[in-house]
């Protein structure tokens, strides 16, 4: 936000290139939300909360020091795919994802539940098998919940890279007992100095973010392996980590409180302390910065968690968390669990979890908030959004098209706040539509490690049956231009190109609902008071664009729309200065700025009667 503030003057906006994907903000909210999805085989049926991810305890085998490398208690290795016994990795610095068989399919219900991934596996490549039975050693002083003991062990999950279609690493799932073990040691951690000392965790938070630079070519193959995001992509992503990281260093040691005397003469102070053990929900397409935009303030408040990441990034959010206590990040602060139905469902509702961040569908979002409200839980919600790019008749055309192809496709059009219309004024609509469909038809789709390929493909082979049928449906109501299949050689995955759509109303289908893919529709407008009911015409509000050279009138439009974000003349700037969140079905709360560390804090009032001062003899 910079150390002074700039006064406004009237005239002309100049307009601006657009900006470097944010948030991955991000999925088709329908897979990175719908996670939860639990096995058939149960002793006990859980009403699943769809999207919850799940996630397995922080010790990593390969983080370096300050990790353990010893074999979880009650677990052996046991044999992987085809009867051999997984080996760890030759390298424990790296993240392995393996070579797998020979490519086969992804799941048919992959967008749900994206394989699930480990747990606690103390050696990358080794899977293992949690005991059921009464011999299992329990560490003292952890409390088990009768409820956890009935939960049996999940198989391993097997996430699949969406360019290949080839099984990566195999990964254990967390136990719920384990997920005690995990709440029990975070909760712990809550009385130690971390909570106090706001020195140390800036440290921590300052030195992780120096060591995600250093293993930046290492993460982002990794994103790139599991997420099917360019690999510009990934090293943005790495960026804004850094950035987010390094940006609430500085507010670990901000936070304090105000004190004064009341007209009484007593006193009051009123201060700020860490909310409690909060539960991570993340998705699978900006797994890293999804993380870090919101477990970062988190810690910088004092904080401790439990991460639970999308099954299909499990991989890459374990080795995230291993260089954070190698940069000085305690061991119970924060814990990966993983896992499916049953684990997401005790990690959000577990009595000692008093905070949930979740970012995922409006749908889950909502069943989330009803399983937080029974316990009265602190709950962040960034959910679905509806991306609107309004240009206006005097906007810079060429700058404003260019911003909208990129956020169509960022992320194969695969997150949240992805351009997903255009809204246009009516003496500029045939040039704008010609400039934008020419635009996408150059996007150059292909293998996502290859540096000069601007879209990657889909998550999986259920998103794209799922934009194919949404695109056969379209074709018979409007206009859609593009949106076939790519077949690249050597690559089963699911490329597409983008689609524009036109001829829609405000209430079409295609308008109203989140796709998750690279579509846009464009639509007309005959003035401003029209171009602000058409970006409000949705349930989401949590991003829009305005382009215009006239200051006045990007005012009016942009206090006229119902969205937490506004950009004017540019699109995804995102900055760890400035607070995120959205309206209506789009969210509850801010993340980001000291907004988004206050998010996880408990303000307190403590009143001092202060005695009178006795007479003089």
């Amino acid at each position: 936000m910079g150390s002074g503030v700039r006064r406004q003057c009237s005239g002309h906006l100049a307009g601006d290139q657009g900006g470097r994907p944010d948030d991955g903000e991000h999925r088709r909210r329908q897979h990175h939300q719908r996670v939860f999805s639990g096995g058939t085989h149960r002793r006990r049926r859980l009403r699943p909360l769809r999207g919850l991810q799940g996630g397995g305890r922080g010790t990593d085998p390969r983080g370096g020091p300050g990790t353990r490398r010893t074999q979880s208690t009650g677990q052996r290795a046991r044999a992987g795919p085809g009867g051999q016994r997984c080996q760890p990795d030759a390298e424990h610095g790296r993240l392995s994802h393996g070579s797998g068989p020979s490519p086969v399919p992804a799941p048919t219900d992959d967008d749900r539940r994206p394989d699930r991934l480990p747990a606690l596996a103390r050696l990358s490549g080794i899977v293992f098998r949690h005991r059921s039975d009464g011999h299992r050693r329990r560490r003292a002083g952890v409390h088990v919940r009768p409820e956890a003991e009935a939960l049996p062990a999940e198989t391993p999950i097997r996430p699949v890279n969406p360019a290949t279609l080839v099984p990566l690493s195999p990964i254990a799932v967390t136990t719920a007992t384990e997920l005690d073990e995990a709440a029990a040691r975070a909760d712990a951690a809550l009385r130690s100095p971390w909570t106090v000392d706001g020195r140390r965790r800036a440290a921590a938070l300052h030195g992780w973010g120096e060591a995600l630079t250093a293993h930046a070519d290492e993460l982002a193959e990794a994103l790139v392996t599991e997420t099917g995001k360019t690999v510009t992509e990934a090293h943005q992503e790495i960026r804004a980590c850094t950035d987010a990281l390094t940006y609430n260093a500085g507010l670990a040691r901000h936070l304090g409180g105000v004190a004064g005397t009341l007209p009484d003469g007593t006193m009051a102070h009123v201060t700020r302390q860490p909310v409690g053990v909060t539960a991570f929900v993340v998705p699978w397409n900006w797994p890293m910065l999804l993380l870090l935009r919101d477990l970062a303030p988190a810690l910088a408040a004092g904080v401790t968690a439990l991460v639970k990441p999308a099954p299909q990034t499990s991989l890459v959010t374990r080795r995230v968390l291993a260089l954070g206590r190698a940069a000085g990040l305690p061991d119970d602060v924060a814990h990966l669990v993983v896992g499916g139905t049953e684990v997401g469902r005790a990690a959000v509702s577990h009595p000692l979890v008093r905070a949930v961040a979740f970012t995922g569908s409006t749908a889950v979002g909502t069943e989330i908030l009803q399983a937080t409200g029974a316990g009265m839980k602190r709950t962040l919600l960034e959910l679905g959004g509806k991306g609107a790019l309004v240009i206006c008749a005097d906007a810079d055309v060429p700058a404003a098209v260019a911003a909208a192809v990129r956020a169509t496709v960022v992320t194969a059009g695969q997150m949240c706040m992805a351009c997903t219309r255009v809204l246009v004024a009516r003496p500029a609509y045939r040039d704008v539509l010609e400039r934008l469909t020419d635009g996408l038809d150059s996007i150059r789709v292909g293998h996502p490690g290859d540096p000069s390929t601007d879209m990657g493909p889909l998550v999986s082979p259920a998103a794209g049956e799922r934009l194919a049928q949404t695109l056969a449906d379209a074709r018979v109501r409007h206009d859609v231009h593009g949106g076939r299949q790519v077949h690249l050689d050597g690559l089963p995955g699911n490329f597409v190109r983008p689609a524009v759509v036109t001829e829609v109303t405000p209430k079409s289908p295609i308008v109203q609902r989140e796709l998750f893919a690279p579509v846009v529709t464009v639509e007309p407008f005959d003035d401003e008071s029209e171009a602000v009911r058409l970006v409000n015409a949705t349930d989401y509000g949590l991003a829009a664009s305005v382009w215009t050279r006239d200051v006045h009138r990007a005012w009016r439009i942009a206090r006229g729309i119902e969205a937490g974000t506004v950009w004017v003349n540019g699109y995804n700037h995102s900055y760890p200065e400035t607070p995120s969140g959205g309206f209506k079905s789009s969210g509850i709360g801010r993340t980001r700025g000291l907004a988004g560390v206050e998010q996880f804090t408990e303000l307190k009032h403590i009143h001092f009667a202060v005695p009178a001062a006795s007479e003089p003899a």
